[in-house]
């Protein structure tokens, strides 16, 4: 029997899930929103995002819904920021100072929740 020819090289570095959420993890608030790409002006992809406590430490990360691959986790920590730009847009930046752009009609209630988060 012939073993299928797969290209390990292009999907080598990414951390499949079964399940977006660990069972030890308490989810805030999650949503399916679109995030600027960071490359071409105006170009927004898929990610599921979460805002959750992660081993005691609150913590923000995405996944791309049609791969279900783990993408990014931002922590929130002293020099962790984020902003309402639009009524639609909102920015992340962590202690490193990346930013990730999210477009949601919900984008004050995610500002909210972080706010919320942060006073606990």
């Amino acid at each position: 029997m012939k073993t299928p020819n797969i290209d390990l090289k292009s999907r080598k570095s990414k951390t499949f899930i079964e399940s977006p959420i660990c069972q030890q993890d308490l989810v805030i608030f999650e949503e399916i929103l679109e995030k600027d790409s960071g490359f071409l002006i105006n170009y927004f992809t898929p990610r599921h995002l979460f805002l959750c406590i992660q081993q005691g430490q609150p913590s923000i990360y995405y996944t791309n819904p049609k791969l279900n691959d783990k993408k990014t986790t931002v922590k929130i920590n002293h020099g962790f920021q984020y902003q309402l730009i639009k009524n639609d847009k909102f920015v992340l930046i962590d202690d490193q100072k990346l930013k990730y752009i999210f477009k949601t009609p919900n984008a004050k209630k995610w500002i909210e929740q972080i706010d919320n988060l942060l006073k606990k």
